[in-house]
């Protein structure tokens, strides 16, 4: 069930997104935390590329809310107030990128898909750190990262979030679990409310109907199993389908293509399996 919000550990503000330098385009860091949320809403000079390649991170900005899982990131611009919740265990990468720098990436916060080659490009940025100096292959490495972070698609099954709490609580308890785990009447349950009432509520805040929400969730839960390697069989189990037909439908309804097409073609748009 949903973390209580007294049981968050609060996070303290990173200097990294406040350091000019304008010499070091790209900025990594990596941190593993467990049930965490920044103190405040802040803003700061540098762009933010959020990335959990290990569990959930929540993002909340003024233009909109997502949940988003390993197969995507959230890029936000320069100044831009946000807070950042990170449900669960939850292992971090941020790539604070200088203000010139991320001019001609994308201009509003957007959640965008993250290849096999960009996953791994990430997670080298945050071992190679902060303070490489100018003209290094650390430096190379980092401008190299910027155009594979600007060729990136914007993703079209993003997860919109809701601070409604009946809303939420649901939002929270379907995303630590996805799949066909919870029944209606079970999330009307953890709402603490009608099934009419919840059904309502899911449409008003996010502009979907929960089934609708939850189809995208396992989507995206099934890209990062399918990225990972395992087999579409495999991804159906987990999601707690008894036929892959069932799922691949699903999947395709969402997706407009089979899974098997889709993993297919994006190892093929980035040079290589998924």
């Amino acid at each position: 069930m949903p973390t209580h919000p007294e049981k968050l550990t609060k996070l303290r503000p990173i200097t990294l997104g406040f350091r000019e330098e304008p010499e070091r385009p790209v900025m990594g860091l990596c941190l593993t935390v467990d049930n965490a949320v920044c103190q405040a809403p802040h803003a700061h000079p540098r762009g933010q590329l959020l990335y959990a390649s290990h569990g959930l991170v929540r993002v909340s900005t003024p233009a909109g809310a997502w949940l988003v899982p390993p197969s995507q990131a959230v890029w936000i611009p320069p100044h831009v107030v946000h807070e950042v919740a990170l449900p669960g265990a939850v292992t971090l990468h941020s790539l604070f990128v200088a203000e010139a720098a991320a001019a001609p990436l994308f201009d509003q916060c957007s959640v965008i898909q993250v290849s096999s080659l960009l996953r791994e490009m990430i997670l080298r940025a945050g071992r190679l750190g902060a303070d490489y100096e100018p003209d290094t292959p650390a430096d190379r490495f980092m401008r190299v990262l910027l155009d594979e972070m600007a060729q990136a698609t914007v993703t079209e099954i993003g997860l919109p979030m809701s601070t409604e709490p009946r809303v939420k609580r649901v939002m929270d308890a379907l995303a630590e679990r996805p799949g066909l785990a919870f029944s209606m009447t079970e999330l009307a349950q953890v709402a603490c409310a009608s099934e009419r009432t919840l059904a309502r509520l899911f449409v008003k805040a996010v502009g979907m109907s929960v089934g609708d929400w939850n189809r995208r969730l396992m989507v995206q839960h099934a890209l990062t199993l399918l990225d990972a390697g395992h087999s579409v069989q495999r991804v159906a189990i987990t999601l707690g389908y008894t036929e892959s037909s069932s799922f691949i439908d699903m999947f395709r309804g969402v997706m407009g293509q089979a899974p098997g097409q889709f993993v297919g073609q994006r190892g093929a748009r980035h040079g290589g399996g998924s």
